[in-house]
């Protein structure tokens, strides 16, 4: 089922109980390597055979892990992966083939390099929702309009939430509205934010969930004097190493609030989210809104530390 949001975006409902059906392992970090064969060097590999890597053939593009640039890997040679150090990380004679199989992904035709990059803060993002214990119906607070902010809002929506995005900038605001947020709260338009974000529940009794997706000691404050009593606050955004909060007690206890912060994915969340994108669910372009050369980074990264530019851009070595 497909719907409109205000800003025009097409959302497909998704089936909740998937995300919901989440494991709870932890996942091991690592980066993630995508490649594609040389046919030139795939014929001069030993055998002169295709290479295969836990079944997948060397034309294939595969995953695993977490990325954060785009990457074309010069080949796939057979027994051996390049990675982006132009180390030779060994295949099937060094690794078992059952960690192969069960934690790589094949990246069909129809999904790009871009498209793949983004299962990882997708899949995060899944987790989140997951842990925090998201009804459908539920009234949930998002607070930041960065990329995983956006992200949040986006799935949110998708799954049968009412969501309110709390935002700063005027593009934050409309790229809040194309995710689909039913409402917005400008944080340099009110005088009291907490009370903007009530004012938009039920007899402004607060949210059902609120979730911190910034990373500021000021908005984790916030989120409790947001969240209903019997609520749900998930600190998904990590403050700087050091930083203090404080928060009411009395609040916190006889409210009954209950506090969680999650980060990272677990292999099943990864799937998950790798599969919406590849179902088309969830459309990765929605957040890669630049792309750079490599020679360009130093640049791109200056403008996500002044928190400008686009939502995500996808660097691209070679061009």
């Amino acid at each position: 089922m497909a719907e409109q949001s205000a800003g025009g975006a097409e959302f497909q409902v998704l089936n909740y109980g998937a995300i919901r059906s989440t494991e709870r392992s932890v996942a091991s970090t690592g980066a993630r390597c995508r490649a594609r064969s040389n046919p030139q060097e795939t014929q001069s590999a030993k055998c002169g055979a295709p290479s295969q890597i836990g079944g997948l053939h060397g034309a294939d593009k595969v995953e695993r892990g977490a990325i954060c640039v785009k990457q074309r890997m010069p080949s796939v040679e057979h027994g051996a992966i390049h990675d982006r150090c132009d180390r030779k990380v060994r295949g099937p004679a060094t690794r078992p083939r059952r960690i192969v199989e069960a934690n790589m992904l094949v990246i069909p035709p129809n999904v790009t390099y871009e498209d793949a990059a983004m299962t990882e803060p997708l899949a995060c993002v899944m987790r989140g929702l997951h842990e925090t214990g998201v009804e459908i119906g539920d009234t949930v607070t998002i607070i930041g309009g960065g990329p995983i902010g956006l992200m949040f809002v986006q799935v949110a929506r998708a799954i049968g939430c009412n969501v309110i995005s709390v935002v700063k900038r005027d593009e934050q605001v409309v790229a809040a509205k194309q995710m689909g947020a039913h409402e917005i709260v400008q944080t340099t338009k009110v005088q009291n934010v907490v009370e903007a974000v009530r004012a938009l529940t039920p007899q402004k009794r607060g949210c059902d969930v609120v979730v911190e997706a910034v990373g500021r000691p000021e908005a984790w404050e916030w989120t409790v004097e947001m969240v209903r009593k019997g609520g749900t606050v998930n600190f998904f955004g990590g403050c700087a190493s050091g930083s203090k909060v404080q928060l009411d007690t009395n609040r916190l206890h006889y409210s009954e609030i209950t506090l969680k912060a999650t980060f990272h994915h677990t292999p099943e969340t990864v799937r998950r989210a790798f599969g919406l994108i590849a179902a088309k669910k969830i459309r990765p372009t929605d957040y890669i809104t630049g792309e750079a050369p490599l020679s360009r980074l130093q640049q791109v990264l200056r403008h996500m530390l002044n928190r400008g530019g686009d939502i995500k851009t996808a660097i691209i070595p070679g061009h």
